[in-house]
């Protein structure tokens, strides 16, 4: 019995030779996983896209399978009337402002000829009209330059939503 006991004792107490576990070092490898399927692919959104004004494609500025983003120019329409107007627009305002400018300070000047009574008030009042339509007038044609512009900026064909272009027709 003594003899069992010690074996015991000396089992239990004797170290193990062969460790419980092993510390290696951590490589970097590529994972890669194959999944094989089949099915049906649905578009979440698509657009169509076309035109508010008449024209011809002048210039496509995207690829087909192109990534674009919301407002991105993907066409120009070739409108020769619009590009005409808004230049024709943007001149007879300009010619306006300086028919505007002229009389601004023609009236000044009159003002000043008023105090020392070198001329008669109803002169200077006729002038006084003449600036006020000057300035309508100038006002006027600023709002037609904004409508120009805004009838040449949709000769720019943008990109509604984010997506991928799918095909040019």
């Amino acid at each position: 019995i003594s003899f069992g006991s010690w074996w015991g004792y000396r089992s239990y107490t004797q170290k193990n030779s062969t460790p419980l576990f092993k510390t290696i070092q951590p490589e970097q490898k590529t994972i890669t996983k194959i999944i094989d399927a089949s099915g049906l692919i649905k578009l979440k959104d698509s657009a169509r896209l076309g035109s508010l004004i008449a024209g011809t494609v002048d210039q496509i500025l995207v690829e087909e399978n192109s990534t674009v983003t919301v407002g991105q120019p993907l066409a120009i329409i070739n409108t020769k009337d619009e590009d005409f107007s808004y230049k024709v627009a943007q001149a007879q305002a300009h010619q306006t402002r300086a028919s505007y400018d002229y009389q601004k300070h023609h009236v000044a000047r009159l003002a000043r000829l008023l105090q020392t009574n070198h001329i008669a008030q109803d002169a200077f009042d006729a002038e006084q009209a003449k600036l006020r339509e000057y300035e309508a007038a100038f006002e006027t044609q600023t709002m037609l330059v904004a409508q120009q512009k805004a009838l040449y900026d949709q000769r720019i064909l943008r990109s509604p939503i984010d997506g991928i272009v799918v095909a040019i027709n």
